[in-house]
């Protein structure tokens, strides 16, 4: 078993390995950044042929052109290190928060638990052997004296975890870490908009690994209602539906360490997050992401049926589960609903529901461009259409494009 000292030197070491990464990274990346710098000083000057209607000419290839070189060269910013550095420990002490501190206090003799309590680590009471994350005491049960002996044995053996147990989840969940990291440098270049997206996707990383804690090892409520679909919705209506699947595979790997593996949780929390990056994709107004996320609740439901025919488990004892499923769908919308004003005021993200308002013909500089330049009213509403229509044929933001115009 291990002690608290063990831990420390578990973080450390894990710190170390993620350290020698960045760093070799960080060296392979600069090395890059020299080639392509040298590259773009002979760029830099030179003429290149093009095309017009008088035949080929030489054009000087200007600053605004190879500025998106310069751009590209960045990488990940250092704020991207700094902050998926942050966000690894977090997600450690998350998953062994009750082995790093006292997680609840002894219940009174007599009364009605009204948590579930768990054992922290494995530990021997009177000759029964208790794993880690074994039920004490279920929710709703009166204490008995014994009981209350038993949760008092196993918070003194809180720190008894396995160090294999303690590096090996720190390995994994800065593995899984950096391959998100690593994604999201593909897929925005840019570092400003690089920083601000990696920040929203730790922040509801944590979030919903904050309450599948709460939900697993308190069973405060059902781990069906984990806001896994919630977390889909907010990276597809804040940043884009290409990442979401990513995202999710990611959240339920650390989900799946702070639930002990259980498959069939895992297998309907993961259909509820991948449906809802992909039915809210062109939803304009609150009223259609209330009906997506209902459809998301459906699937939820769906998914849970079919895993407990596959498992073999009785309809009536699954209502409850049933009914979370579907909730948890719903709740998903409202909470999106509830954090989209906070999230785009600090993070300065535009939601489709922002580009709607900024449409509304009756904004008064559109009024005023309506009485003064009528024709250049119209023609931009003619624009913006072209516009809009083209950028779905080609799988672009519409929407955006449509404002922009």
């Amino acid at each position: 078993m291990a002690e608290i000292d063990q831990y420390s030197v578990a973080i450390l070491i894990g710190v170390v390995i993620f350290g020698a990464v960045l760093g070799f990274l960080h060296l392979q990346h600069a090395r890059k950044m020299r080639s392509a710098e040298g590259l773009i000083r002979k760029m830099e000057g030179t003429a290149v042929p093009v095309v017009d209607g008088k035949g080929w000419s030489e054009k000087s290839l200007q600053d605004e052109e190879i500025l998106p070189a310069r751009l590209a060269l960045y990488g990940i910013p250092y704020l991207a290190w700094i902050i998926t550095s942050l966000v690894i420990p977090s997600v450690f002490l998350i998953l062994f928060f009750e082995n790093l501190t006292n997680p609840y206090s002894p219940p009174a003799v007599q009364s009605e638990a009204w948590i579930a309590y768990r054992a922290p680590a494995a530990f021997e009471f009177r000759g029964k052997q208790f794993p880690r994350h074994a039920l004490l005491i279920p929710k709703g049960k009166l204490v008995t004296e014994s009981d209350r002996r038993v949760v008092q044995e196993a918070l003194r053996n809180r720190e008894g975890v396995r160090p294999e147990s303690v590096l090996g989840t720190l390995l994994i969940v800065a593995i899984f870490t950096l391959i998100l990291l690593y994604h999201t440098n593909i897929l925005y270049p840019r570092s400003t908009e690089k920083n601000k997206n990696l920040i929203l996707i730790y922040l509801t990383i944590l979030i919903v690994l904050v309450c599948a804690k709460v939900a697993l090892f308190y069973e405060v409520f059902s781990p069906y209602l984990i806001p896994v679909p919630w977390a889909g919705l907010m990276i597809t209506v804040l940043i884009n539906r290409r990442i979401v699947p990513l995202i999710m595979l990611l959240t339920l790997i650390f989900v799946s360490l702070a639930s002990q593996f259980d498959f069939g949780l895992i297998l309907v929390l993961l259909s509820g997050g991948l449906v809802s990056g992909s039915w809210v994709r062109q939803a304009r107004r609150r009223s259609e992401l209330m009906a997506a996320s209902f459809m998301v609740g459906l699937v939820l439901v769906f998914v849970y049926l079919c895993e407990l025919v596959w498992t073999g488990g009785g309809l009536f004892d699954a209502f409850p589960n049933a009914v979370a499923a579907l909730t948890n769908g719903i709740v998903a919308a409202l909470l999106t609903l509830i954090f989209l004003p906070i999230f785009e005021r600090l993070f300065d993200f535009t939601s489709p529901f922002r580009l709607m308002e900024l449409l509304d013909l009756n904004a008064p500089v559109l009024k005023e461009l309506f009485f003064k330049a009528p024709g250049t009213y119209q023609h931009s509403l003619a624009a913006a259409n072209i516009s809009e229509n083209v950028a779905n044929e080609i799988g672009a933001n519409g929407l955006l494009v449509r404002v922009g115009s």
